[in-house]
């Protein structure tokens, strides 16, 4: 380690026999934050206009290395489905945020990045009753960019945060025909997991 083509800031020797670049000089895996399922269950036809907070997750890193470091995050969501009653439709929106700096503030302006669900309408009775139908739609397991790169400096923090909502377009307020039998509004959001990397600005 003593010649002079080494750099010690930025190699170690390994065992007396070789030499590695140090975990900053790497591309590694540096945080991550996971938030389980939100499963719901909603009334068919109470009318109401729904917006919903399903869950959200956050995480953050700070560059505690002695160079400059970007930083960037993946939304990993697991496999996730909504079901409903006929002559209603909705849908759960993913929006995404993230700040950076010396002691940023949490993200609070997020911005929607996707939207998953369904709607489904089979038109009305003479007696102004919707015909009996679900619908049902899943997505599976999937994997995301999640925000912007950042450049942070030493001792510059980055935060990211998910927010997972269920909006609806319409509510229906009738009793479907036939009645209540065998009627059902509701999702399962899946999990939600961020994960940051890293790796140097060389």
């Amino acid at each position: 380690m003593t010649d002079p083509c080494i750099d010690s800031g930025s190699f170690e020797l390994v065992d007396g026999t070789h030499l590695r670049p140090k975990d900053h000089m790497q591309w590694r895996h540096v945080a991550t934050n996971y938030t389980p399922a939100t499963v719901l269950t909603f009334d068919i036809n109470d009318g109401i206009a729904k917006d919903e907070l399903l869950h959200s997750v956050q995480v953050q890193w700070t560059n505690t290395t002695p160079i400059n470091q970007y930083a960037y995050a993946l939304l990993t969501r697991a496999g996730s489905k909504v079901i409903l009653q006929g002559n209603c439709s909705g849908y759960i929106q993913t929006k995404a945020g993230q700040t950076s700096g010396v002691s940023p503030a949490d993200p609070s302006s997020l911005t929607a990045i996707s939207r998953f669900g369904i709607g489904f309408e089979r038109g009305m009775t003479a007696l102004d009753t919707a015909y009996y139908v679900i619908a049902e739609s899943r997505m599976a397991e999937r994997t995301m960019l999640f925000g912007d790169r950042v450049l942070l400096t030493p001792g510059e923090t980055v935060k990211f945060k998910a927010e997972l909502r269920f909006m609806s377009h319409y509510w229906d307020y009738r009793t479907p025909q036939g009645g209540l039998s065998e009627t059902e509004s509701n999702l399962d959001t899946g999990a939600s997991q961020l994960d940051v990397f890293a790796y140097p600005a060389l």
